[in-house]
């Protein structure tokens, strides 16, 4: 997802600094299996910025933080396998720019909201939402976890739709 001028200007004034310094060791430390409570902690540093307060959800009355308490939450319930979040993770591990991680943030937080929507419905969304290489990799990517899933669940896109 492109960042808005507004967004880029509200991240540049309202910086991550050293704040994700501590939680990028143990993601590091966590590479081949992400855990529920370090994705929680993430999120929660994230949800702590001064950013997230002030970065508007496109299209709502929401800001970033409000998004990013529900997918907390939702984390918690083990209602998102936190791999869902590796392209957020890889960008903090990777000490990307804030504008990299906050767009990240936003691909995500967008692309999670739309695994409610019934999965034909899903894929059509996709297939014309990404507007950057990087934000269809993330897609691409939550797609394949979601099949990956779904084999190993023993469901199917088209016996998930009957039910």
């Amino acid at each position: 997802m492109a960042l808005s001028k507004e967004q880029i200007k509200i991240i540049a004034e309202h910086p991550l600094d050293e704040s994700l310094n501590d939680i990028r060791i143990k993601l590091r430390g966590c590479a081949d299996k992400l855990q529920v409570a370090v994705v929680a902690s993430l999120l929660g540093i994230l949800i702590l910025s001064s950013a997230a307060y002030y970065l508007p959800v496109p299209d709502t009355s929401d800001n970033i933080a409000e998004k990013l308490l529900r997918l907390k939450n939702h984390v918690h319930q083990r209602a998102i396998k936190p791999e869902c979040f590796r392209p957020l993770v890889d960008a903090v591990v990777a000490k990307s720019p804030d504008s990299d991680i906050w767009a990240a943030v936003f691909c995500l937080a967008d692309a999670l909201d739309r695994s409610t929507l019934p999965p034909s419905t899903m894929l059509l969304a996709s297939a014309k939402v990404p507007a950057s290489a990087k934000e269809k990799r993330i897609w691409e990517w939550l797609l394949s976890v979601e099949e990956v899933d779904a084999r190993h669940n023993g469901t199917s896109r088209s016996s998930e739709q009957r039910k």
